[in-house]
């Protein structure tokens, strides 16, 4: 594993920078969030800016699948869902590069069975992902190809 540390720093006439420093590999996730923690102690001691943002990406591996013979970026659908907790608004989420056995000749996508409602439902009230700043769906209504 390798990871990247992002800073966004702010001055006091409201301007930012950012910086991005790698780090060195570590066996834990602990171990990342450690040794950034001391890293931002030591950041602070030396500079008069402040620090409004910082993210720890970790590269877990290089490439978790390899591509399908054929495969398109410009070929994809999208997902439409109710926020959760918003009044009824609606949201419409990405697939690229759907593959052309989730969606039908008329270029409709099912969402309430297979592989396609196995990834929406990651982005449920009750699944591990969101779709914007925090907010999660509860309930997909549909999916069309793109045009």
């Amino acid at each position: 594993m390798g990871a990247k540390a992002s800073l966004v720093l702010i001055d006091d006439m409201g301007r930012t920078t950012n910086r991005q420093y790698e780090m060195e590999d570590q066996t834990l996730l602990a171990d990342y969030l450690t040794a950034l923690g001391l890293f931002l102690t030591d950041y602070q001691a030396v500079t008069d800016l402040g620090c409004t943002r910082v993210e720890l990406n970790i590269l877990v591996t290089g490439e978790t699948w390899a591509v399908t013979s054929g495969a398109n970026v410009d070929v994809g659908a999208k997902a439409t869902g109710i926020l959760a907790g918003d009044e009824g608004r609606k949201y419409s989420l990405a697939i690229p590069g759907i593959k052309p056995a989730l969606h039908g000749s008329d270029g409709t996508v099912p969402v309430d069975s297979g592989a396609v409602k196995d990834f929406l439902d990651n982005f449920l009230t009750a699944g591990d992902f969101s779709v914007a700043h925090g907010q999660t769906v509860s309930e997909w209504l549909k999916a069309r190809m793109d045009k």
